[in-house]
């Protein structure tokens, strides 16, 4: 079975949050908050858990077996994963090693005719997040460098160079981008006037991107987790019992909606 990029879910948007994520307040824990980062919550009507993980490509990493025992303890009846996935042919490639632990995810959903979904926000709301206090052309440099800058983590391609030229053609693609006509010329023309002394080839996002990059991410990192809180208490309210996959910063940001929405909601430890 090949894999397809998992549409948007916008049927909870409309929800109103009993309190926001956590937002600029994050530098402040971002050392000291556990990893895993994992919350759940009992409803009346529904429940969730949410497995804030360090993202992982590698298929025997130790984070995927706790992931694997929290997953089948709790028995979801839907699972939210992080990003959207995208093509993968079947008998060709690792899930793991494209989609990290979201591959694995969907695998083992897959794998338990459970239902599926994405929590990311539509990508005109992303830009709309990018461009609330920046111009179009920083926020087209955030988004063609954000999964580079987040890969890095996993190690430095052999061709920056060639994985940027991918990412700019599936950005030309987005109506908001298409009509910048941009090149790679463009990302070192806009880099380096603003950072000069640094090199986006070896740019990892693992403490924070640089300048206006930052500002930016806490922007749409901020619409994001609205999002996903939207959707776990939608899915709560419908009596699904939710498991949400999300890097550990999303997990603590969450946390304060969740503490506000539900009368039950504790901390589990990971192993």
């Amino acid at each position: 079975m090949a894999w397809r990029s998992l549409p948007a879910v916008t049927q909870y948007t409309h929800l109103t949050l009993p309190a926001e994520p956590m937002s600029g307040g994050y530098g402040d824990v971002i050392d000291t908050h556990a990893r895993p980062y994992i919350i759940k919550v009992e409803d009346g009507a529904g429940s969730a858990m949410i497995y804030g993980i360090e993202h992982v490509k590698d298929p025997d990493a130790h984070e995927l077996i706790d992931l694997r025992e929290k997953l089948e303890a709790f028995g979801p009846t839907v699972v939210l994963i992080e990003g959207r996935l995208g093509f993968l042919p079947p008998l060709v490639a690792d899930p793991v090693r494209e989609f990290g632990e979201s591959g694995f995810l969907y695998q083992w959903a897959v794998e338990k005719s459970l239902p599926v979904m994405s929590w990311e926000l539509p990508l005109e709301s992303e830009i709309v997040a990018a461009t609330k206090s920046h111009q179009l052309e920083q926020a087209w440099l955030y988004f063609v460098l954000r999964p580079y800058c987040s890969n890095l983590r996993h190690g430095r391609p052999e061709s920056p160079e060639a994985v940027l030229l991918d990412l700019i053609e599936t950005r030309a693609k987005w109506p908001q981008f298409g009509a910048l006509k941009f090149t790679i010329k463009d990302v070192d023309r806009i880099w380096s006037a603003a950072f000069p002394d640094r090199d986006w080839r070896d740019e990892s996002d693992h403490d924070g991107l640089p300048g206006f990059l930052n500002q930016i991410a806490e922007q749409v990192s901020l619409a994001r987790d609205v999002h996903l809180s939207q959707m776990i208490l939608g899915l709560i309210s419908d009596g699904q019992r939710v498991f949400v996959a999300a890097g550990s910063a999303h997990a603590v940001k969450i946390e304060p909606v969740m503490r506000a929405a539900y009368e039950h909601v504790e901390l589990i430890p990971g192993k």
